[in-house]
């Protein structure tokens, strides 16, 4: 049995010590409590991960079109909703880190957080009180220890930092969130102990916060104020130790929809376990992980509704580098294949949604673009719709110059400061469109008649307006006939054969291997040019062998 205990939140994300000053981890995606919109950040070329260009996007799944939520310079990404749904916290980095909060009706922008706290990361724990875990960067050396922190609306959003132990590394994925509860994933190297000939191990615990909230008294007695704050108690759930020949990686977890089941998907790299262990938790830590199942390279696992199975991604050789997603049923024997879906496991994001009548739709983003998959509870019918990296690249255009216009039109309608941020929101609106879009929007903007001369010249400022508002008119009309330019969904098999794919790729692979072996001979250094010629040796010995289990795959296919 495990025992409980009760200690600081400790919580790190280990890989964001190897990611450059500038750049978001993969991102992470959210959807609409009723399931109709999808937010992501995009890039200017519609690419997956986030850049120095990159801003938020909201986009309505049933129509298949794209709204711009944000036009700040710099990097954003890695967005979750509120409970409701009425708000979007992302991570913004400029100079500096901050999460932003984004009111979606009123369109308005704050931040949460800033140079002086720059904690990042949010992630949205739903309860009874809105509640945000994020995680401030980690030192490059990650040495140094580094701070979570809670943040509570009842306590106006102000951080409650928790110190976590050196030498702690996770995964992005190695935090669940249920209601007034979330749990962490933190692993490190252990020292070897004296005289001890196995060398250093790895530790992973799995830890479980559950949230309450109590008042406490505020200012004077004789006033009898009171506020409410925030506490955490934490149990640890699991205990793993491994050596350096069977080594332990960062685990996924996820809640069940009544928070009361936690699975954990943990994988072993090399050794005699090279696969991912499937175990159910006992969140309060009173029993031993449960084993599910196994199976070879999988991760992201969600459970069923109604608790009776698994969710989850897994990568296969025959796949060409796309994504299975599969269903494990408790009670079965082996795993259902839902869809298939491109991006490894750090190349693309999937959002799953179970409806009322137990469709499931799974939301995904790639630098292959959006894909929606819905899967019905029969397990035979399901339907996949693509929407392409250059039509998002298209529709991001058009996004943009609209939210462009949408902000001229909340401006101050008097006053020559209004009109001066009128005129040069225009200019940029002039520059954005010249540089992207077709002729007609060009000549709309052009013909566009805002300067400030205008109003030198001795023009009223409501007569600039009123011009500016027909004008405004007529981009619009010109807007919209763009959009109906665009296509949107196209209908695209849920589960395509990649196996031609995957033999012509790892034919490139093994070619890629041989001119590298080649190129050793350029090596002046005998023991550099040794140790080159034995990695590239060993890349096409695992190229040749996995080439030939491809043929063979190819060969039983075509018998049969």
């Amino acid at each position: 049995m495990l025992r409980k205990v009760i200690i600081c939140v400790t919580i790190v994300l280990g890989f964001l010590s190897m990611a450059p000053d500038g750049c978001l981890p993969p991102q992470k995606i959210d959807v609409s409590p009723d399931g109709r919109t999808m937010y992501f950040s995009l890039t200017s070329d519609g690419g997956y991960r986030s850049d120095e260009s990159s801003n938020m996007y909201a986009l309505d799944v049933e129509r298949g079109r794209l709204r711009a939520l944000t036009d700040t310079p710099g990097e954003e990404g890695w967005c979750s909703l509120t409970a409701d749904g009425e708000a979007l916290l992302y991570m913004h980095v400029d100079l500096d880190y901050a999460v932003e909060w984004l009111d979606l009706e009123k369109r308005s922008t704050f931040s949460l957080t800033g140079a002086v706290d720059p904690h990042m990361f949010p992630w949205v724990i739903p309860g009874r009180a809105l509640r945000l875990l994020m995680l401030k960067r980690r030192s490059s050396d990650g040495e140094e220890a580094s701070d979570w922190a809670l943040y509570s609306w009842e306590q106006r959003f102000e951080p409650v930092a928790f110190s976590i132990p050196a030498g702690v590394s996770a995964g992005p994925a190695s935090v669940a969130v249920g209601k007034d509860r979330f749990a962490v994933a933190v692993a490190r190297i252990l020292e070897k102990p004296p005289g001890d000939a196995a060398g250093k191990q790895g530790e992973v615990l799995v830890l479980v916060g559950d949230i309450t909230s109590r008042k406490i008294p505020k200012g004077p007695e004789e006033e009898k104020k009171t506020e409410t704050v925030s506490e955490v108690k934490v149990t640890q759930a699991a205990r793993w130790v491994s050596g350096e020949k069977d080594a332990l990686s960062p685990i996924d977890l996820a809640f069940s929809a009544d928070g009361r089941r936690l699975v954990a998907a943990l994988k072993y790299e090399g050794g005699k376990q090279d696969d991912t262990h499937f175990l159910e938790l006992d969140p309060t830590g009173k029993a031993d992980p449960k084993l599910l199942f196994k199976d070879d390279d999988a991760f992201a696992p969600r459970w069923t509704p109604n608790g009776n199975g698994i969710v989850y991604m897994r990568m296969r050789l025959e796949n060409a580098g796309w994504r299975e997603m599969v269903l494990r049923l408790l009670d079965a024997q082996a795993p259902v294949v839902l869809a298939r879906l491109p991006g490894g496991i750090e190349e693309a994001d999937t959002c799953l949604r179970w409806d009322e009548t137990d469709i499931l739709t799974a939301y995904h983003l790639s630098d292959d673009g959006v894909r929606l998959a819905r899967i019905h509870p029969d397990l035979k019918t399901s339907e996949v719709k693509h929407l392409s990296r250059e039509k998002l690249t298209v529709q991001r255009r058009l996004a943009d110059v609209e939210l462009a216009l949408d902000k001229m039109a909340r401006l101050p309608q008097a006053g020559r400061a209004g009109f001066e941020e009128l005129a040069e929101q225009n200019r940029r609106l002039r520059a954005e469109v010249a540089g992207k879009q077709e002729s007609a929007l060009k000549e709309a903007v052009t013909a566009r008649p805002v300067r400030k001369k205008d109003a030198a010249a001795g023009e009223p400022l409501k007569a600039v307006y009123e011009r500016l508002k027909k004008t405004d008119i007529e981009l619009r009309v010109a807007l919209e006939a763009e959009w109906d330019k665009v296509d949107d969904w196209e209908k695209v098999p849920a589960v395509p054969d990649l196996l031609d794919e995957a033999l012509q790729q790892k034919a490139e692979e093994l070619e890629r291997a041989r001119d590298s072996l080649k190129e050793d001979t350029e090596i002046d250094d005998p023991a550099k040019r040794a140790e080159r010629r034995r990695w590239s040796k060993e890349w096409i010995r695992r190229a040749e062998e996995e080439l030939n289990r491809l043929k063979e795959m190819k060969r039983l296919r075509e018998k049969h």
